[in-house]
């Protein structure tokens, strides 16, 4: 089966940076919200019930802000990983394209040298590539 795969690269960067704006709009929504509800605010009240809520919100808290900090990081790594990708997609293209008009003409009509017999047999195949696969690989199908 052959597949074809078209990459933009000008549309893969406008999504990386598309990317690092909602990374950088999550960084800071995270932290206002980590601003407000741990700030000086003590939206529990000083009593002895909200001083006990105090202490078992700001455990689930503290878990629920580096989950969300977490989230902000990927984000801006998925979306550092998207310029940098297409950064490399038109890169090689240049690549290639400078190759392609580099490269030595044919005179008009000419074809190519064929292969040789050597050139133009298939190689074998690895040991690795031909072995039988490892044991319990595959079983039950």
């Amino acid at each position: 089966m052959s597949v074809r795969l078209h990459l933009d690269p000008a549309a893969i960067a406008a999504a990386g940076s598309t990317l690092a704006g909602v990374a950088q709009r999550m960084a800071a929504d995270v932290a206002e919200l980590e601003s407000t509800v741990a700030g000086p605010g003590n939206p529990w009240g000083d009593d002895e019930s909200g001083s006990a809520f105090a202490v078992a919100y700001q455990a689930v808290l503290g878990h629920a802000l580096g989950a969300l900090g977490s989230y902000v990081q990927q984000m801006g790594d998925a979306a550092l990983s998207l310029t940098l990708q297409a950064r490399a997609v038109e890169s090689a293209d240049a690549e290639a394209a400078a190759s392609l008009r580099s490269a030595p003409a044919l005179p008009f009509g000419a074809a190519p040298a064929p292969l040789s017999a050597e050139s133009a047999a298939p190689s074998a195949a690895p040991a690795s590539l031909s072995a039988a696969p490892p044991d319990g690989f595959g079983a039950g199908t």
